[in-house]
């Protein structure tokens, strides 16, 4: 720490200084998103400070997907000919949003805490990103592991990628319910995108796909690994775990030291959805 910041740490309150923080944020945000609504691809570039800025002005770096994982999306994003899907609403929701609205795609957000998706809701609304449909809903107990509870027959047939940053690794199951719950939705051609490629739980899982799902996969990034995965076959559905269509809504555990997002305050689970994405 400098001696300045350290005077004006003595000197300062603590709350007028989370105050001036936020406020900085705030703005390095805005003037990021400008810039990143103007030229996306310009965004992904190794010398540009868009993505660490906004990582910075979403307020959460210590957990957020960082810049090489929020990079890749984009870029994969930009080139997408079909729907998109993400496991997980957050910063992605945003930026992935406002690349799906300019290329005239669409985007299912997947979210199991209100006070997440009420967040994401928020910045759709603020920056006008049309092209999002955001889903809350608690997880479901499907009996071998817990998952988000999309709106199945609403959702589009085949997604052309999906960004897999949730549920929390804690869950029961992981991230494992992407290929049981959604195995008629992703088809031959399919890129996912599955952060925190450095935990055993995803390397394991991500072998696992590779022969349920008939996908060839890599890992990429080099400060915080993530999975490149494209499927090449279709999947058979007596290699897939059965899913247990009957259960009750679940709410996820806590984050453990190497999720990618802190847990927002707890709110009673509800058993219907919120219906978030009308707050647009």
């Amino acid at each position: 720490m400098t001696p300045i910041r350290k005077i004006a740490k003595a000197v300062i309150p603590r709350s007028l200084r989370r105050f001036l923080r936020a406020r900085h944020r705030g703005f390095v945000f805005g003037r990021a998103m400008r810039r990143f609504r103007k030229d996306p691809e310009a965004a992904t570039r190794d010398d540009s400070r868009v993505i660490p800025d906004l990582i910075y002005g979403w307020g959460n770096e210590r957990w957020s997907a960082l810049d090489e994982y929020l990079k890749a999306c984009v870029r994969s994003a930009l080139t997408c000919t079909g729907p998109l899907l993400e496991c997980g609403s957050g910063l992605t929701t945003i930026l992935i949003g406002t690349v799906a609205q300019q290329t005239n795609n669409t985007m299912w957000s997947l979210e199991h805490a209100s006070d997440w998706g009420e967040r994401a809701a928020r910045y759709l609304k603020k920056y006008r990103i049309k092209a999002v449909q955001l889903w809350v809903h608690p997880l479901k107990n499907y009996g071998a592991f817990a998952w988000y509870d999309p709106p199945v027959e609403s959702l589009p047939n085949n997604f052309a990628m999906v960004i897999c940053d949730g549920p929390p690794g804690t869950t029961r199951g992981g991230r494992s319910g992407l290929a049981a719950v959604m195995k008629d939705r992703i088809a031959p051609g399919t890129l996912i995108l599955l952060d925190d490629a450095a935990r055993e739980q995803e390397q394991t899982m991500a072998m696992r796909w590779s022969k349920e799902l008939g996908a060839d996969y890599e890992v990429m990034g080099t400060r915080k690994p993530f999975i490149r995965m494209v499927l090449q076959t279709k999947a058979t559905a007596a290699a897939l775990p059965k899913v247990r269509r009957a259960g009750r809504a679940q709410s996820a555990a806590p984050p453990g030291p190497n999720d990618t997002r802190t847990a927002p305050p707890q709110k009673a689970p509800s058993d219907t959805a919120v219906p978030v994405s009308i707050l647009r």
